[in-house]
């Protein structure tokens, strides 16, 4: 059974589970990733993944794509529990 809120379509789940995330973000400090450079300028903190939402369902084949380096990894391991903070 398909329900319509606001412009989406939501399924009912009568079996199976889902799995949910909202305003899901990711911030890692500087000292977690290499130094490009020394100017005073660079960023202490460095946004990985911001205000992501979404959902998977089960018995649901689900593709997360995008180009190298656009956090799709990240994104798998915050939802699964292997990055906590």
């Amino acid at each position: 059974m398909n329900k319509i809120k606001a412009g989406r379509v939501t399924d009912t789940l009568s079996d199976g589970f889902q799995v949910s995330w909202n305003n899901l973000s990711y911030i890692v400090e500087k000292s977690s990733f290499p130094c490009i450079s020394y100017n005073k300028s660079t960023p202490k903190m460095r946004v990985i993944l911001k205000c992501l939402t979404g959902s998977f369902n089960s018995s649901e084949l689900t593709a997360v794509m995008g180009p190298s380096g656009a956090g799709k990894s990240t994104l798998l391991a915050c939802v699964c529990g292997k990055q906590t903070r």
